[in-house]
């Protein structure tokens, strides 16, 4: 017997030996004279000093009777009971004073004064002891949350499950299981495992057996789970009480346990293994499950025939009598037996053996609270509020072609995020650019839940992909490096850190068109003739040049075009195209951007494929006009830095490759100019930076863009070999540039 239940027992017996040793003591003394001082010589204060002991005693009972523990509960009430029979004993008696003697009926009173403040103290004692218990639990379910940070469910949604399941378990007549059906990774063992399991235990002292079935192929091998799970239930049994159930005769002829594991128990416990199955089965069933719930998790990822398993289900609970809870995935179950073609059976089989099927869920918002709580310790939790809490689960989770709640993938964001600022300490990343490189990275994460072989496949984009974050928050190519390979480039990160805040401070100069930017990144909350005034005043500003930045340019352009969808006007599609314009003829005549600060940008997502299409190929121009900024061969173009511009073009062509694009990079009449200077030497240098870079296979996935120019300078190259008189061993290397040109331009057009 365990110190708990002694202690139990112990303050049970108390107050009810209390109510039959004090009232004998008080009546022996009457003839004794043993009892000789009183506590109250004065009968009405006596009277008074009893009821006042007796409402407060009442009112903390009353508290302690509103407990959910059945036996605490009956336990208490006979206790109450008995206390207040006494009591109107001892004042009835005292009242009517058959025998009036003021000395009698004083030794009465005292005796129910001193009876009730001891059961009084016994009862402040019970409270104090009941509030240090939720203490305590609340203590070990904060500790469980940051140990495992899994705590996913509100109170009210947990306590809504463990109060019907409870209730199943106690009540339920209709010898029928239930289910409770989620997605992997809502948090479903979680709760079994934290809440369901204890909560059980404490409230109406139900055992919980729970049984994973992954991976389990005979139905034998349920029954053995069973077994051993009860067997290893208390973990503070020694290791050789596992087995007491075993009669000695049975045990004696042991052949085998079976799994690997067992045999691993039982040859630590020096137990012989030649048991056979068929008592196996005897001794496994031999165990009393009454009383207790059997949870069966992983239900869908069994190796099992699902009708057979729900015929041995079945059996538990319809000639058992037990009680039997399934995890489990009831729609993948369903596409299970589909494929199978055992969907109607499976219908039919579900019906007879599970009575209700609860569709569990939880407040995503607190779990990714609980989540965030976890790593509280953590770089990235320190950037973390409620506003992004919010923008996660509303603008990531509910993103409208991700729809994704997993759990399990939101930590795993969480992780690589926090290990990729983590590595980053020699500077100090913005805390916004965490943040949407976080956002992003949930975004991606729950896409390859949904999708596992997603791929980066932006063509000219080799910062960040909204098709695999969001339009409002871009997973960045270095993330996306990291996630899928676990490789990274930390100075990526710097630079795109870097290239973040400058986009963030070139955008808070706009000022003076604040209301209308906010109103056109805020167009749904607007209407059409405030959004027609905002175009307006933007356009004019385009046309006035320097009061917009040009990093503002793309995402300004991909919510002009969200509104030219929705508003269909004539006059407003006409604006938005000048506005478009604008701002790329401005980037073609002052360049002051570079590529990242074109792709830095939140935004909205478009809805119709001519929209979509439409705001691409605006980016596509503004990549464009960003390679000469970005690859400036200017100073290049002359003989004496050919050397120098080779060891450039080498030192930058994995940036050509990814950018897809060298030739139409280049200055065709400088480049022919040289060509036509250049001796024999100097032309196969020249040859030289072609294959530098055009030195694989499947060029056509990469250069399609380069094939105007690279036609352009073998037209250019073939009028030189025909007007101009080089020597002939010039003329066979100018023979050879035209060789290798027609083959990049062959590879590149396949």
């Amino acid at each position: 017997m365990n110190k708990n239940k002694i202690m139990k027992i112990i303050f049970f017996g108390l107050e009810v030996v209390m109510a039959i040793i004090i009232p004998l003591i008080f009546s022996l003394s009457l003839y004794n004279e043993v009892y000789n001082k009183y506590f109250c010589e004065e009968k009405d204060l006596c009277y008074t000093i009893v009821i006042f002991l007796l409402g407060i005693y009442l009112t903390i009972k009353m508290k302690i009777l509103e407990t959910n523990n059945i036996k605490l509960k009956i336990r208490e009430l006979i206790v109450f009971g008995l206390s207040v029979i006494l009591n109107i004993l001892f004042l009835l008696i005292s009242f009517l004073n058959p025998l009036d003697d003021l000395k009698n009926c004083l030794i009465l009173l005292n005796a129910a004064i001193c009876f009730n403040f001891v059961v009084l103290l016994r009862n402040i004692f019970l409270v104090f002891k009941i509030y240090i218990g939720d203490i305590r639990s609340l203590s070990s379910k904060k500790n469980t949350i940051e140990e495992s940070g899994d705590d996913w469910m509100g109170d009210s949604i947990k306590n809504n499950f463990n109060e019907y399941i409870r209730n199943y378990v106690e009540n339920d007549i209709t010898h029928s299981a239930i289910m409770l059906s989620a997605p992997w990774g809502t948090g479903k063992s979680y709760y079994i495992h934290n809440s369901l399991t204890p909560y059980l235990k404490q409230n109406c002292n139900i055992d919980v057996i729970v049984v994973s079935l992954y991976g389990i192929n005979r139905i034998q091998d349920i029954s053995k789970s069973i077994f051993f799970e009860c067997k290893l239930k208390n973990k503070k049994d020694k290791k050789h009480k596992i087995f007491n159930c075993f009669k000695k005769p049975s045990f004696l002829a042991a052949k085998m346990l079976g799994k690997t594991v067992v045999k691993g128990i039982a040859s630590n416990l020096n137990i012989p293994l030649d048991i056979n199955e068929n008592d196996l089965q005897k001794i496994y069933e031999s165990i009393n499950l009454q009383g207790k719930l059997i949870i069966f998790e992983d239900v869908e990822r069994t190796n099992l025939d699902i009708i057979d398993l729900l015929g041995y289900i079945n059996g538990l609970v319809d000639e058992d009598g037990i009680k039997v809870l399934l995890v489990s995935y009831d729609k993948e179950l369903k596409q299970k037996c589909e494929n199978d073609g055992k969907f109607d059976e499976y219908n039919r089989v579900k019906e007879k053996t599970i009575s209700d099927t609860i569709n569990y869920y939880c407040d995503y918002k607190e779990s990714v609270t609980s989540i965030v709580d976890m790593y509280k310790d953590s770089k990235l939790s320190k950037i973390i509020d409620a506003d992004t809490i919010d923008e996660i689960v509303d603008y990531v989770m509910n993103y409208s072609d991700i729809k994704c709640n997993n759990l399990r993938s939101f930590i795993y964001a969480y992780q690589k995020t926090n290990d990729i600022i983590s590595k980053i300490d020699d500077v100090e990343l913005d805390k916004s650019f965490c943040k949407n490189l976080f956002l992003g990275n949930v975004a991606f994460c729950l896409r390859k839940k949904n999708k596992d072989d997603l791929q980066w496949e932006e063509e000219y984009d080799d910062v960040s992909s909204q098709n695999l974050g969001t339009y409002r928050f871009p997973l960045y190519k270095f993330s996306y490096d990291y996630i899928m390979s676990q490789n990274i480039n930390l100075d990526d990160v710097r630079k795109t850190n870097d290239e973040f805040v400058k986009y963030n401070e070139k955008v808070n100069k706009r000022a003076s068109l604040d209301n209308d930017f906010n109103n056109i990144y805020n167009f749904l909350q607007s209407d059409e003739h405030s959004l027609m005034k905002s175009i307006k005043n933007i356009n004019s500003s385009l046309k006035n040049k320097n009061i917009i930045p040009q990093v503002e340019y793309t995402k300004l352009a991909n919510y002009l075009i969200a509104i030219k969808e929705v508003l269909s006007n004539i006059k407003v599609d006409k604006i938005v195209d000048s506005c478009k314009k604008l701002m790329l003829d401005d980037v073609t005549k002052n360049n002051q951007l570079v590529k990242n600060q074109i792709l830095f940008h939140n935004g909205i997502q478009l809805e119709t494929k001519k929209a979509i299409d439409e705001f691409n190929d605006f980016k596509k121009e503004m990549v464009s006009k960003t390679h000469n900024k970005q690859y400036d061969f200017t100073n290049y173009y002359s003989l004496e830095k050919l050397d120098e511009f080779v060891n450039y073009i080498y030192s930058i062509k994995d940036k050509l490759i990814t950018n897809k694009a060298f030739a139409k990079l280049l200055e065709i009449d400088k480049l022919v100019c040289m060509i036509d200077k250049a001796n024999s030497y100097q032309v196969e240098r020249i040859r030289e930076l072609f294959h530098t870079v055009y030195s694989f296979s499947n060029l056509n996935e990469f250069f399609k863009n380069d094939l105007e120019n690279l036609n352009l300078l073998k037209e250019e190259v073939n009028k030189l070999i025909k007007e101009s008189h080089y020597d002939k061993v010039k003329n066979k290397q100018l023979e050879y540039l035209i060789s290798n040109l027609n083959g990049f331009i062959d590879s590149i057009s396949k």
